[in-house]
Protein backbone atom coordinates (compact mmCIF):
# COMPACT_ATOMS: atom_id res chain seq x y z
CA UNK A 1 0.00 0.00 0.00
CA UNK A 2 1.11 3.49 -0.84
CA UNK A 3 1.44 6.09 2.03
CA UNK A 4 1.98 9.73 1.69
CA UNK A 5 2.72 11.12 4.70
CA UNK A 6 2.93 14.86 2.95
CA UNK A 7 1.44 16.95 0.24
CA UNK A 8 4.07 17.60 -3.11
CA UNK A 9 4.24 20.95 -4.60
CA UNK A 10 3.61 21.88 -7.85
CA UNK A 11 7.15 22.22 -8.60
CA UNK A 12 7.95 19.07 -7.52
CA UNK A 13 5.07 17.24 -9.63
CA UNK A 14 6.96 18.80 -12.63
CA UNK A 15 9.88 17.76 -11.97
CA UNK A 16 8.72 14.15 -12.05
CA UNK A 17 7.29 15.01 -14.93
CA UNK A 18 10.03 16.13 -16.67
CA UNK A 19 11.99 13.28 -15.65
CA UNK A 20 9.24 10.51 -17.45
CA UNK A 21 9.23 13.09 -20.17
CA UNK A 22 13.34 12.38 -20.57
CA UNK A 23 13.00 8.85 -19.89
CA UNK A 24 10.22 8.44 -22.75
CA UNK A 25 12.48 10.33 -25.20
CA UNK A 26 11.21 13.96 -24.70
CA UNK A 27 13.42 17.05 -24.83
CA UNK A 28 13.43 18.90 -21.12
CA UNK A 29 11.46 21.69 -22.65
CA UNK A 30 8.56 19.64 -23.47
CA UNK A 31 6.69 20.43 -20.94
CA UNK A 32 6.63 24.20 -21.38
CA UNK A 33 6.10 23.13 -24.40
CA UNK A 34 3.30 21.45 -24.21
CA UNK A 35 1.72 24.12 -21.61
CA UNK A 36 1.95 26.46 -24.13
CA UNK A 37 0.17 24.54 -26.34
CA UNK A 38 -2.89 23.94 -24.27
CA UNK A 39 -3.52 27.33 -23.61
CA UNK A 40 -3.00 28.39 -26.89
CA UNK A 41 -5.18 24.84 -28.28
CA UNK A 42 -7.38 23.63 -25.40
CA UNK A 43 -8.31 19.92 -26.46
CA UNK A 44 -12.05 19.17 -27.00
CA UNK A 45 -13.51 16.00 -27.16
CA UNK A 46 -16.58 14.83 -27.59
CA UNK A 47 -17.84 12.27 -24.51
CA UNK A 48 -17.20 12.19 -20.37
CA UNK A 49 -14.65 10.04 -21.02
CA UNK A 50 -12.84 11.72 -22.89
CA UNK A 51 -13.49 15.28 -20.94
CA UNK A 52 -12.01 13.16 -17.74
CA UNK A 53 -8.89 13.15 -19.71
CA UNK A 54 -9.14 16.70 -20.35
CA UNK A 55 -9.69 18.06 -17.37
CA UNK A 56 -6.39 16.11 -15.72
CA UNK A 57 -4.60 17.36 -18.71
CA UNK A 58 -6.12 20.84 -17.80
CA UNK A 59 -5.55 20.90 -14.50
CA UNK A 60 -1.71 19.22 -14.79
CA UNK A 61 -0.66 21.78 -17.71
CA UNK A 62 -2.56 24.92 -16.08
CA UNK A 63 -0.10 26.51 -13.81
CA UNK A 64 -1.40 29.45 -12.97
CA UNK A 65 -4.28 26.62 -11.38
CA UNK A 66 -1.91 25.68 -8.79
CA UNK A 67 -0.54 27.52 -5.77
CA UNK A 68 1.74 25.31 -4.35
CA UNK A 69 5.49 26.23 -5.46
CA UNK A 70 7.23 26.10 -2.20
CA UNK A 71 10.71 27.01 -2.54
CA UNK A 72 12.33 30.08 -4.32
CA UNK A 73 14.16 27.87 -7.08
CA UNK A 74 10.34 26.09 -8.08
CA UNK A 75 8.70 29.60 -7.72
CA UNK A 76 11.62 30.63 -10.28
CA UNK A 77 10.26 27.86 -12.35
CA UNK A 78 6.69 28.23 -12.02
CA UNK A 79 7.51 32.11 -13.56
CA UNK A 80 8.62 29.67 -16.65
CA UNK A 81 5.35 28.09 -16.91
CA UNK A 82 3.22 31.00 -16.26
CA UNK A 83 4.53 32.62 -19.25
CA UNK A 84 4.62 29.45 -21.67
CA UNK A 85 0.70 29.50 -20.22
CA UNK A 86 0.59 33.17 -21.21
CA UNK A 87 2.43 32.86 -24.65
CA UNK A 88 -0.02 30.51 -25.18
CA UNK A 89 -3.26 31.78 -24.47
CA UNK A 90 -1.94 34.86 -26.56
CA UNK A 91 -0.92 32.71 -29.56
CA UNK A 92 2.06 32.79 -29.61
CA UNK A 93 3.99 30.15 -31.73
CA UNK A 94 5.21 27.65 -29.20
CA UNK A 95 6.76 25.56 -31.34
CA UNK A 96 9.29 28.47 -32.64
CA UNK A 97 9.45 29.73 -28.90
CA UNK A 98 10.67 25.84 -27.78
CA UNK A 99 12.36 24.38 -30.20
CA UNK A 100 14.43 21.94 -27.95
CA UNK A 101 11.39 20.11 -28.46
CA UNK A 102 11.20 18.58 -31.53
CA UNK A 103 7.76 16.13 -30.62
CA UNK A 104 5.08 17.20 -28.65
CA UNK A 105 3.96 14.59 -25.82
CA UNK A 106 0.78 16.62 -25.43
CA UNK A 107 0.16 15.99 -29.37
CA UNK A 108 0.81 12.37 -28.69
CA UNK A 109 -1.52 12.63 -25.87
CA UNK A 110 -4.37 13.76 -27.81
CA UNK A 111 -3.87 12.06 -31.19
CA UNK A 112 -3.76 8.61 -28.77
CA UNK A 113 -7.35 9.83 -27.35
CA UNK A 114 -8.71 10.54 -30.64
CA UNK A 115 -7.91 7.09 -31.80
CA UNK A 116 -8.62 4.94 -29.32
CA UNK A 117 -12.54 4.36 -30.28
Amino acid sequence: MVSFDSDISAGQFYYGVIDVLEYAGYHEECLLKSVCELARHPLHFENDSEDVVKEILHFFLTPSAHQSFDSESEFEEKELYEEAERIGKEGGDCELIYTGCKKSPLYSISNFISTDD
